[in-house]
């Protein structure tokens, strides 16, 4: 597992904003960052600080008020410990939760005692309301967006919501209140928000409830000054935009893209979420490559259309291809988001969204299973039906749900294999036909991040004997090999990497010339099918540099790469 140690923009924002607002002192504890790597404690590995580590940060700091921010629901340990941590220390301490998951799972976050207050939605403006009326013992049962429990212990949830109207006139997130180029990493890559909020109501996603379906963006013209600062003042290179709906309104993406073209900044950047397909077109494709984009992802989700419309999601197959091609147009990576898993969701169903994947030939695919998430159309359809869920069981990206749904969880975890076998490995769309410098990227990447998984280092061989590098490619096959003994699995005895070790060696025996194919009938007998290239063509993947390259895999969840 990797931890992307990313700057905590929801907390920064809030941190500025009381700042500003109240006047207050505030001090932003991210653990992760202070503790990246990960801590073995009762035999399971912790990323962030020890116990230890946060309370002596919150006896140091000596606050009146401890805030954390969750969303995630698999989360919910953690956030509950570090709220017990801070009333252990001084039992005066209010302690307030917000985000994703008391927004949609209020009441069973007000059952627990170490927590005082709920901030259900967007942060800022309810968390000014609390504070100011509690330093003026005022009367907190007319605040919005807020969750408490009365004297008597009784629940209040008051859902109507507090927001920021105007995001061009608020603040920037409090990144100066932590180490930030510690953030930047290698890459000195960096995270912003450009809006807020999707119209949306997609049956998996908890946006609608979070958002209540309300979207916020921000000018172009601040948009690309946050950016400015970010790349003259601090270094920074790489964009990630954090938006749950970048392209929702196409002139204001667009608007992005000419400021940022107009002011002829060298960076480059991706929207970690997919983008809308309905919103795009080759124009737009074309201004965004030129402003330095340097990956589209696309949340095609399901190659059914009927599961598309159970899943609420605004789309038409039929548009995915040619912003495909005009993404390939312009040298821009393209790749897909496939959940699997929907309620009703056929064998024959899951099939046709591989099949169409294939089809379309996506740079990379994106497979995620199904989590009836808290908040969700598709949780309380199933709740209804009576399956019974425990928080601390939804893994999100890992682990499938574990309801009835004519399949079990082992199986749906088989064909997610199965099909990312046969989609990013088998039939990658750069290794069969399309450019081989971003297979051999990605494939290696992959390979460094995850050693123990035997295919990877078979088709990364595959690669580099496709490049004509038959040193590397026994190197690889003999890894395969030797990944294999050492950590079996299912698809190990399919690869014949021991056939390939035995045909690369008696060539390179037999052969001074170690950058040149097997012969023909060699190659039939090891079923070997990616073509071949030709020798002016022959390059380094870790030296080629090419806007067609860019954005390996580094940025995205790990769980659906192998």
């Amino acid at each position: 597992m990797f931890v992307s140690n990313r700057f905590p923009l929801g907390i920064g924002y809030i941190a500025s904003y009381l700042e500003r607002e109240l006047d207050m002192e505030i001090g932003l504890f991210d653990c992760v960052a202070e503790q990246p790597n990960g801590i073995l404690i009762d035999g399971m590995i912790r990323w962030g600080c020890d116990d230890q580590a946060i309370k002596r940060k919150i006896e140091e700091f000596a606050p009146d008020f401890v805030g954390v921010s969750q969303m995630f629901s698999y989360l919910d340990k953690p956030v509950r410990n570090i709220f017990s941590i801070a009333k252990e220390t001084n039992p005066n301490i209010i302690n307030i939760w917000g985000g994703t998951h008391p927004t949609i799972a209020p009441n069973e976050c007000l059952e627990f005692d170490d927590v005082d207050y709920l901030i259900l939605g967007e942060g800022e403006a309810p968390i000014k309301s609390l504070i100011k009326t509690l330093n003026e013992d005022g009367d907190i049962s007319t605040l919005k967006s807020l969750g408490y429990k009365d004297e008597n212990g009784e629940i209040f949830v008051n859902n109507q919501r507090e927001w920021i109207q105007n995001l061009d006139e608020h603040v920037l997130p409090a990144r100066d209140k932590v180490n930030f180029a510690s953030y930047l990493g290698a890459n000195k890559e960096a995270n912003i928000v450009t809006s807020r909020g999707c119209p949306f109501s997609c049956t998996f996603c908890t946006a609608p409830a979070f958002y209540q379906k309300r979207y916020n963006g921000r000018s172009p013209e601040l948009v690309v000054d946050e950016i400015e600062h970010l790349h003259k003042d601090h270094g920074v290179q790489k964009f990630i935009i954090q938006d749950e709906n970048i392209s929702f309104q196409m002139d204001r993406i667009e608007g992005i893209a000419d400021e940022i073209i107009r002011r002829k900044l060298d960076i480059k950047w991706y929207a970690e979420a997919g983008t809308l397909i309905a919103r795009l077109n080759p124009k737009l494709i074309e201004k965004m490559a030129k402003s330095g984009i340097m990956a589209i992802n696309l949340p095609v989700e399901s190659g059914d259309q009927s599961v598309l419309k159970k899943m609420a999601k605004p789309l038409k197959l039929s548009k995915v291809m040619p912003i495909v091609e005009a993404c390939r147009e312009h040298h821009v990576r393209v790749r897909s988001f496939l959940l699997l898993g929907m309620p009703g969701e056929t064998g024959e169903q899951r099939e046709m969204t591989k099949d169409f994947a294939h089809s379309v030939g996506f740079d990379w695919n994106y497979l995620s299973l199904l989590q009836p998430l808290p908040g969700t159309e598709v949780f309380e359809e199933l709740k209804a039906a009576g399956t019974e869920f425990k928080i601390d069981e939804v893994e999100r990206f890992i682990v499938p749900p574990k309801h009835g749904m004519g399949y079990t969880g082992e199986e749906l975890l088989q064909t997610r294999h199965n099909f990312n076998i046969f989609l990013n490995f088998e039939n990658n769309f750069n290794l069969l036909k399309g450019n081989l410098s971003v297979a051999l990227t990605d494939f290696e990447d992959i390979a460094n991040r995850y050693p123990n998984v035997a295919h990877i280092h078979h088709y990364l061989g595959l690669a580099r004997y496709k490049n004509m590098d038959l040193t590397g490619a026994l190197t690889s096959f003999l890894k395969a090999v030797e990944t294999a003994k050492a950590y079996p699995t299912s698809e190990g005895p399919t690869l014949n990497a021991s056939d390939w070790i035995d045909a690369l060696k008696y060539s390179l025996s037999v052969s001074e010339n170690m950058s040149s194919y097997l012969e023909r009938h060699v190659e039939t007998s090891l079923d070997y099918k990616y073509g071949h290239i030709d020798a002016n063509s022959v390059f380094s993947a870790s030296t080629v540099e090419m806007g067609y390259k860019v954005a390996s895999l580094e940025e995205m969840h790990g769980a659906s790469l192998v």
